[in-house]
């Protein structure tokens, strides 16, 4: 195979970031591997595997403009295959082009989106990449479902498959670390954790209204923990809990690196995880990693990923998920099993095998062309 050229530009990225630092940790490991053509930033040229990397295109023009349709590289344009991570693929490339379909959020979401601009390029965008994609990777069955709905895209160009976890994620964690980590964020001793930046998806308000009623019923009294928001995310969700009253047992906090994140699960009770959509749910994975048990939504695709091992409400019942949190935290069993359970559903998320069937997805669009 022909190296292909694979878009790096969003590898700091969360949700994306993870999936291309996990897929290059995959390939890393197949002997057989290709060597790529690297389009992306100088600075991440140093992540970089050394023996996946052919050449290394510098280019780092912002994600979703018209600057990074114009700078495409011209080396590129007419190269035998390109791997575009998101949507936002090179509409000046002309040969066979694979897509990773994350989500269809910003067209089931609209309203999410900040102007009618960004929602006129999200569907403009998503309409090429259904016309011009050759092969289409989707990371769930619920968004391959929704590409064949709101895309027409035909199934036989569509491939599921699943982020994984990194084996090594979580492994011989430092104690002092663990602390530094904890003080830094001033997190208390025990917590309960969501994970996710505030979006209205993530549905955050009906995790604060139900934690403020099993607080004022005394029926619960552990705090409550919500990291990965960015700058605006923790303005916006600072209002909310004061709007509320819960400012006093919510803890926020903002980015933090894949190094920081099994610290920040290392002292959770439980993950909670409310989401209305999601392409496919990371968070109950990095908890099962941790031996944390999970209460998650049961919107797909959270039961596809998590399988047997998550306590499952309704993201739209207030009762039904109080019931389900408190019987989780008074019944040690309970939350054992669903460790036990969550360990053993790790084992059908590997990068490796996420990596090799990627490469299958090359194969099949090259053949294509």
């Amino acid at each position: 195979m022909q190296s292909p050229i694979l878009d790096i530009r969003m590898l700091h990225h969360t949700g994306i970031g993870v999936y291309l630092q996990g897929l290059l940790e995959g390939m890393a490991q197949i002997e057989d591997a290709p060597k790529f053509l690297f389009y992306g930033p100088i600075e991440f040229r140093p992540e970089i595997p050394e023996r996946l990397c052919d050449l290394y295109f510098l280019r780092n023009p912002r994600i979703y403009s018209i600057r990074e349709q114009v700078l495409f590289p011209e080396e590129l344009r007419f190269h035998p295959l390109f791997h575009s991570p998101h949507y936002n693929i090179p509409l000046r490339f002309r040969g066979n082009l694979v897509v990773t379909i994350h989500d269809l959020n910003h067209l089931v979401f609209p309203g999410n989106l900040p102007s009618f601009f960004h929602r006129q390029y999200a569907r403009f965008m998503f309409g090429e990449v259904a016309a011009r994609a050759k092969q289409i990777i989707v990371i769930s069955e619920h968004i391959r479902s929704e590409a064949q709905e709101l895309l027409k895209i035909d199934p036989d160009r569509i491939t599921l498959i699943h982020y994984a976890i990194n084996p090594s994620f979580g492994v011989n964690l430092d104690p002092e670390k663990a602390g530094t980590f904890r003080n830094k964020h001033k997190l208390p001793d025990q917590y309960l954790l969501a994970v996710g930046i505030y979006k209205p998806h993530k549905n955050y308000p009906f995790l604060l209204n139900a934690l403020r009623d099993l607080r004022k019923s005394g029926e619960m009294d552990i705090p409550l923990v919500i990291a990965g928001l960015d700058q605006k995310g923790l303005v916006q969700l600072k209002a909310l809990a004061v709007e509320k009253g819960v400012d006093s047992f919510v803890n926020l906090v903002g980015s933090f690196s894949r190094a920081e994140a099994p610290y920040l699960y290392s002292s959770a009770a439980a993950l909670v995880f409310p989401s209305l959509y999601e392409g496919f749910g990371l968070p109950p994975l990095e908890a099962m990693k941790m031996n944390v048990p999970v209460i998650a939504s049961n919107r797909p695709p959270i039961p596809e990923v998590a399988g047997d091992a998550a306590l499952f409400f309704d993201p739209k019942s207030p009762d039904e998920f109080k019931g389900a949190l408190l019987r989780l935290l008074s019944d040690s069993n309970l939350r054992a099993n669903l460790v036990e359970k969550g360990r053993a559903n790790l084992a059908r998320f590997d990068w490796v095998k996420t990596a090799r069937q990627t490469l299958e997805v090359y194969r099949k669009a090259a053949e294509q062309g």
